[in-house]
């Protein structure tokens, strides 16, 4: 069941990041660009780990990311630690590489706190709560 569980919140976190980004590049009005995001995204967040959110980051603006990292690296480290532990059961899940070490109740916790992560990017690529209420 964790396995299951763990599979399923981090595939909603793909599709949740792609959703993200691509609503910040509807901002421009430029059809092509908001496509190019959206494809560029589809590839990129298979595996949402930290380097790649900050890759895409980086590429929007240095800013961005700068922002993003300060609060998950100095302001609150268990929000990076909670979504690196999610990350790294998933790919011991998909990869059959080694045992899960989440019990349920860290899985919970991690979730929590994951949840986080997305609150920031979504902070500090200025979107709205108005802009993300239907992703």
């Amino acid at each position: 069941m964790l396995r299951s569980v763990v599979l399923m919140i981090v595939s909603e976190y793909e599709e949740h990041l792609e959703k993200i980004f691509a609503k910040r590049a509807e901002r421009s009005n430029d059809a092509h660009l908001h496509h190019f995001v959206r494809k560029s995204c589809e590839r990129r967040f298979r595996s949402p780990d930290l380097t790649k959110i900050r890759d895409m980051l980086k590429h929007l603006g240095g800013d961005y990311d700068k922002s993003f990292w300060d609060v998950l690296e100095n302001q609150n480290p268990v929000i990076k630690e909670s979504w690196i532990s999610l990350m790294t059961a998933r790919h011991a899940i998909v990869h059959k590489a080694g045992n899960v070490v989440l019990s349920w109740g860290d899985m919970e916790t991690a979730y929590a706190n994951s949840r986080r992560v997305i609150d920031e990017l979504v902070k500090a690529i200025g979107l709205t709560p108005e802009e993300i209420k239907d992703l």
